[in-house]
């Protein structure tokens, strides 16, 4: 009684402090209005001891929805663990039911919807005091997600966390009350089971999902979140079976899909395969010329340069249209390899084939500034007209430079030229 007259005659001082102590302005205003059922809750949470739900049992303070809202509200600021394990233990207390308002108000207020970790946070601390986390209490957590219009919330925050089983379980427990998981919810679950390297379990979801009728059947996001999966570990081969099922269950691979399995491919050095799956696929996913300069795209970012610049110049031959990413990172390559020359004639060729399709500005620049600074000012003629007529432009400091070596050289024509297509 002594502090509780101390505090609120300070409170109540005529001279208030400049920098108020927040912590004691919450305990002022959670004592003004909250019942003392509450006050007794939270001098049990506030302790933060180890199995609080069998401490909680103990008090003989009635339960209900003001008490329930009060704690909540006291825990939202600094304690939301608590006051999750607090909401599930009093779900499961034989005098009291949660309204569906009260699960909506339980997410709103401590955060569940903004930070979906925090329940596999809840499940960690129940797993590390040895509690046993039952089908009830991943009932009282599924409720919450659905209640904050996202069922699938609690599932990407375990599976984030690493925690694949009690996600798995979380599935089980979804079916179990008759909240069939959609495809959302698998591929939410296999993207960790992926990510924590369990791809057998994965394959396992993936084949269950294909045998059943409805909305849980694998879409493109859940069969690309797959073979993503698998190149990740390594197993690329394998992956290029997961796209033969696509094909067998009618869901047809995107660009995400097929360059992330040949990325893949060329990084493990399956060439080949990389290959001969462009060759399958050229029908069903993309035109050849987009998928082979994907696949030009894919072996250069795996470093195969030489097979890279191989596979672009056997396009030309055959008279595909390379894509503009491929075309420039044939042609930086060159560059960078004091090949300028070759680069020019390379993009010159596609130029006279009319196959040049949208090369990214710096690739241009790149290229200007090597053949500037090997004095091919016939060259430099050439492509600064392209540049014009593409409307191409060069960032200031790189087109002084390359102004001040024409200049430098004499060729004051092209250094003007330059200078109509400086940013």
């Amino acid at each position: 009684m002594a502090i509780s007259f101390s505090v609120t005659r300070y409170a109540s001082s005529s001279v208030a402090p400049k920098s108020p102590n927040r912590s004691l302005h919450k305990f002022l205003d959670f004592n003004s209005y909250s019942s003392s059922a509450a006050e007794s809750f939270m001098s049990v949470l506030e302790k933060d001891a180890p199995h609080v739900e069998k401490t909680l049992d103990a008090l003989t303070a009635k339960l209900d929805s003001k008490c329930i809202t009060q704690v909540l509200e006291k825990c939202a600021a600094d304690k939301p663990q608590l006051g999750i394990r607090f909401f599930i233990w009093a779900a499961l207390h034989p005098t009291h039911r949660h309204t569906s308002y009260m699960y909506g108000n339980a997410c709103k207020l401590l955060g569940v919807d903004r930070n979906p970790k925090v329940i596999a946070d809840v499940i960690d601390r129940y797993r590390a005091e040895g509690s046993v986390v039952g089908v009830k209490t991943f009932k009282v957590v599924l409720n919450m997600c659905r209640a904050a219009n996202n069922p699938d919330m609690a599932l990407r925050g375990l599976c984030d966390s690493g925690r694949v089983e009690e996600a798995s379980e979380l599935v089980k427990t979804m079916k179990l009350h008759r909240c069939e998981p959609n495809a959302v919810v698998y591929s939410t679950l296999l993207d960790g089971i992926c990510l924590h390297g369990n791809q057998e379990l994965a394959l396992k979801f993936l084949t269950g999902m294909e045998s059943e009728n409805g909305g849980s059947n694998p879409n493109l996001v859940t069969y690309t979140i797959m073979v993503k999966g698998f190149v990740e570990k390594g197993r690329s081969l394998e992956a290029v079976r997961l796209l033969n099922r696509m094909e067998d269950f009618g869901v047809r691979p995107n660009k995400v899909t097929f360059t992330t399995l040949l990325d893949g491919l060329c990084r493990e050095g399956h060439v080949k395969e990389a290959s001969d799956v462009v060759d399958r696929f050229s029908s069903i996913v993309a035109r050849e010329d987009e998928l082979r300069s994907w696949l030009v795209v894919s072996l250069m970012r795996a470093g195969r340069h030489k097979e890279s610049e191989r596979e672009f110049r056997l396009m030309m031959a055959r008279g595909l249209r390379p894509g503009g990413p491929a075309s420039g990172a044939v042609v930086e390559r060159m560059v960078s390899e004091k090949r300028v020359v070759e680069g020019f004639l390379l993009l010159d060729g596609l130029v006279k084939s009319g196959n040049l399709l949208g090369i990214d500005s710096d690739v241009y620049t790149l290229l200007l500034a090597g053949l500037c600074q090997e004095n091919r000012f016939v060259e430099v003629g050439k492509l600064v007209r392209v540049m014009i007529q593409r409307k191409i432009r060069v960032k200031s400091v790189q087109a002084d430079d390359i102004i001040g070596i024409l200049n430098n050289c004499g060729e004051y024509d092209l250094a003007s030229d330059v200078a109509r297509i400086r940013c």
